[in-house]
């Protein structure tokens, strides 16, 4: 009788393992369910300390792909480069999240050099979602919007693919981004 003891026994606690187990997946997946949703926007305590943006007002200079590219992509590149107080704030819905993308910014600047050179990401060139949002972005900031209505019209815009968006934090409560006339 006391083996069969022992087999209950250890029955129960392989039940007991399996079952902690189970519940620490289902945690963990929960997380990681949590981190990529609509809730992003808002941000996670880390970005409550966000760093604050500024216009750049002074020379840049763009690598020559970027200023004999066709259309109104020089147009566009320099004027994100310009804004970061803008477009660190807009969501990019195009899944380049997994490149470690924060924003719209990061589509298009990977830096600004201190002496204006500008560091491209080429995937302002190729992905139509991101030169649609920085195009919304730039109509919406000319119509005098505040950061926020910018925010909010493109999370509209791209609602069907939430689940691609960027982990984009919310503008700062004071965001009248008006175009400064030198820009």
């Amino acid at each position: 009788m006391a083996r069969g003891k022992n087999r209950t026994s250890s029955k129960r606690t392989k039940r007991l393992y399996a079952g902690l187990l189970a519940v620490a997946a289902l945690a963990a997946a929960a997380l990681w369910w949590a981190g990529r949703g609509e809730g992003r926007s808002s941000g996670s305590p880390e970005r409550a300390a966000r760093q604050e943006y500024a216009p750049y007002t002074g020379p840049l200079e763009f690598p020559e792909e970027v200023r004999e590219a066709s259309g109104d992509l020089p147009q566009l590149y320099e004027f994100v480069a310009r804004r970061p107080d803008v477009f660190h704030y807009m969501p990019c819905f195009c899944g380049c999240w997994r490149d470690g993308h924060g924003s719209i910014y990061d589509c298009f600047v990977d830096e600004v050099e201190s002496d204006g050179r500008v560091d491209i990401d080429d995937m302002g060139f190729t992905c139509d979602i991101c030169q649609d949002v920085a195009r919304v972005a730039m109509q919406m900031l000319a119509e005098g919007k505040s950061l926020s209505e910018i925010q909010r019209a493109v999370d509209r815009k791209y609602a069907a693919v939430q689940d691609q968006r960027t982990r984009t934090p919310l503008p700062p409560l004071s965001s009248a981004a008006t175009e400064p006339s030198s820009l």
